[in-house]
């Protein structure tokens, strides 16, 4: 019996309804495919098109999306063509050339489409070949589907794209072999773990980025750190450092490139005669009549600097200081002069940085204030334009916000306002910001206690949780940096974490840092605690359990084999040997082995300096566990004084001796001697 023919469909204009529904037009160029839960933003296209062309490409590659491939697969599509789109814009004389091609429904001709395709290419391949040879691909493969989708909506002409070299993919990257792969898997898994159980004793949920985070962040170590547990998890230590310091990086540079157009704007506008815009005015409300020639008297092809001022002048005084779209100007018959002119000019983005409210300047603002304060998501969206507050110190003020979560409870945080070591300070950013807006608060009092505001073209809106967090993926992406675990309510953790790593495992500075309770143990135990500082302090004690494990000597138990002797001897030199009152003794005080002592005389370095001293011997009786709970108990009964107070010496002298006390008892508890311990205990606690 031969197999039955799969039957044949055939999509009519009666199915066009059934296509449009997967897709849902959210805004401007916004469009939104529920079944991905994810939105596609298209407006980069008006940078390069006009508003009507730029429409019908976004709706036809939307509609694509809905209905081929899978949201990882479509993701790449979109940022595919949109990288070759903003290498288009980014360069003149392409722009220009391809809009001169451009009518309102499609692309006439193929000589200046293949011709950007085949220079994007070229500088793909320059910069990213052999080392990104199958990143290469993908995206070469991504823009040609694209471009095939629009070949048959009959927007482009049919072009044939490059090919890639043949044989690239011998270049691709290194395979990890099975056994690296595995190593990795094993180390993350551990860590994955203990976290689990970490956050399960401290009834905090477990984070559900903390895994795909950490992953990603093994993936970049090299194979070297895979041999010691120790070396990897320090190293991942660093990674989350350096995450946290390029976010603060790529926010500078994109909030310094926004100051400087802005700059540029305000100093062109500052030199057009007060009279210009009204002209401007009656020149666009007689064009119809007066045709090109009118407006060029304003607008001269061959001086941008003097069009540009022009134009600046006219948003300030008689559009609200918004770059209006095209289609407002149909009424005069200009809309396609000034959809030429925003072109020749540097497009609506460009002009729209130079007259402020840049919406990458706002999301650098909130970025820069959230790494160097530490503080939440949504303390940095509740600043007002009245947030600064002088101090005593001319170069230092404080900002204040607020939480909502705590009952608007006062968030006050103290900054410098030069900073040798930074490009920029919160205090300028924050400065800037309200320079670049107040136009827009003075036009709409509803915006009065508003700080973060941007303007997309012809919208001006309030940041929010979803804005910035798409930003921050956007300056990722422009930056080549992967955005894995990276997003803006994580910056809060981070900052906790590398704060609390830079004192050695303690919890206090961070604390004192994040303004929460003041011993250490409030909402910042909750978060330093979590992934990254908690494989610290594992990894801590692990380190100590193998010193122990090496050198632990249980009073009369295998002396001769622990101290390579006879026990004779053995016993001599436990008998000499002297405590150090940390739970350690010493074997011969008169060596001069500290960094500071001298042969034949008594040392004077006990304390931190014999936890790494070759003279150190760690002796299990009742005398040596007096001194482990002794020295405990003093040091947690002296860490919050001594963090906050002097906590050079509580890092480098006080924390290494309370670690290794917690982590020797701990030891002892499941030895033969724990009967002992408890026996020392128990007369400790009747003093």
């Amino acid at each position: 019996m031969s197999k039955p023919k799969r039957p044949s469909f055939q999509v009519s204009r009666d199915a066009a309804p059934r296509v449009t529904s997967l897709v849902v037009h959210t805004a401007g160029l916004i469009f939104e495919i529920p079944a991905f839960r994810r939105a596609f933003d298209f407006s980069f296209l008006l940078t390069v098109f006009g508003s009507s062309l730029a429409t019908t490409i976004a709706t036809t590659l939307t509609k694509a999306f809905a209905t081929n491939g899978t949201k990882r697969t479509n993701e790449g599509r979109f940022f595919s063509i949109r990288e070759f789109i903003s290498s288009i814009a980014a360069v003149r004389v392409r722009r220009f050339r391809l809009a001169k091609a451009c009518s309102k429904t499609r692309l006439e001709g193929t000589e200046a489409w293949a011709e950007c395709i085949k220079l994007w290419y070229e500088d793909k391949k320059r910069q990213e070949y052999p080392q990104s040879a199958n990143t290469l691909a993908e995206r070469l493969n991504s823009l040609r589907w694209c471009q095939r989708t629009l070949e048959r909506a009959g927007i482009v002409e049919k072009v044939v794209l490059p090919k890639m070299p043949v044989n690239y993919h011998r270049h691709g990257g290194r395979k990890k072999s099975l056994v690296e792969s595995g190593r990795r898997n094993e180390l993350c898994e551990e860590i994955v773990s203990e976290l689990r159980t970490v956050t399960e004793q401290y009834g905090t949920p477990f984070p559900s980025d903390a895994e795909s985070f950490i992953r990603a962040l093994a993936d970049e170590m090299p194979p070297e750190l895979l041999k010691s547990d120790e070396a990897f998890r320090s190293a991942i230590q660093r990674a989350n450092a350096q995450k946290l310091g390029q976010i603060r990086s790529i926010a500078e540079k994109a909030l310094l490139q926004s100051k400087t157009l802005f700059e540029c704007g305000q100093s062109l506008v500052r030199s057009v005669p007060a009279d210009l815009p009204e002209k401007i005015n009656n020149a666009i409300q007689t064009f119809k009549r007066n045709r090109p020639e009118g407006l060029d008297v304003f607008f001269p092809p061959d001086n941008i600097a003097e069009s540009t001022a022009a134009l600046l002048a006219y948003s300030c005084e008689k559009t609200g200081g918004l770059i209006q779209e095209e289609s407002r100007y149909t009424v005069y018959g200009v809309p396609e002069y000034m959809r030429r002119l925003y072109l020749r000019l540097g497009g609506k983005r460009q002009l729209t940085a130079m007259l402020g409210g840049d919406p990458t300047a706002v999301a650098a603002t909130i970025l820069i204030y959230l790494v160097d304060s530490g503080d939440n998501e949504s303390v940095a969206l509740a600043l007002s334009p009245t947030c600064i507050e002088e101090t005593d110190d001319s170069n230092k003020v404080r900002i204040r916000s607020y939480k909502a979560r705590a009952n608007w409870s006062p968030i006050v945080d103290t900054f410098e306002v030069e900073d040798e070591t930074a490009a920029i300070t919160v205090p300028q950013a924050i400065r800037l910001v309200i320079e670049m807006t107040n136009k827009f608060r003075a036009n709409d009092p509803e915006l009065a206690d508003s700080l973060f505001i941007f303007r997309h073209f012809n919208d001006v809106s309030v940041a929010g949780e979803p804005f910035v967090r798409n930003r921050l993926r956007i300056l990722l992406r422009d930056n080549g940096i992967s955005g894995d675990g990276m997003h803006p309510g994580a910056i809060r953790e981070s900052f906790l974490i590398d704060r609390t790593l830079m004192s050695d495992g303690s919890t206090r500075i961070a604390a004192l840092l994040a303004g929460h309770s003041s011993d250490g143990r409030g909402v910042t135990r909750g978060y330093t605690e979590r992934w990254p500082i908690k494989i610290l302090y594992v990894a801590k004690i692990r380190t100590f359990q193998t010193l122990l494990d090496a050198d632990l000597v249980f009073n009369g138990l295998g002396l001769e084999k622990a101290l390579g002797t006879t026990k004779s001897a053995a016993r001599a030199l436990l008998a000499q040997a002297e405590r150090t009152g940390n739970g350690l003794r010493c074997r011969d005080p008169m060596r001069g082995a500290g960094p500071t002592s001298k042969p034949d005389n008594d040392c004077e370095d006990a304390g931190a300096h014999c936890l790494q001293c070759s003279m150190r011997l760690v002796v299990v009786d009742a005398e040596t566990i007096e001194d482990m709970l002794r020295t405990k108990a003093t040091l947690e009964l002296a860490c919050p004084e001594s963090e906050a107070t002097n906590a050079l010496r509580w890092q480098n002298e006080m924390l290494p001796q309370l670690a290794f006390a917690t982590a020797a008892l701990i030891k002892l508890r499941r030895s033969p001697h724990a009967a002992l311990l408890r026996k020392v205990e128990q007369r400790l606690a009747n003093e």
